[in-house]
């Protein structure tokens, strides 16, 4: 199932963006938010070894 993956990534995408501009864009805010782009990362394997594997089948 690849929407979960998505969702993950794009609901992280928003908020980061959200909790940066909500913030007035300090450095601790774009700090906090970088560190979520490990969990975009990842989701982004997660997608891409999904796409190998059901193409293999």
């Amino acid at each position: 199932m690849v929407i979960v993956p998505w969702l993950v990534v794009g609901f992280t995408i928003v908020w980061m963006i959200w909790e940066v501009q909500s913030q007035n864009w300090t450095m601790e805010a774009i700090l906090r938010a970088f560190s979520w782009l490990l969990v975009v990362l990842l989701q982004a394997e997660l997608i891409v070894i999904t796409w190998q594997v059901n193409s293999e089948h």
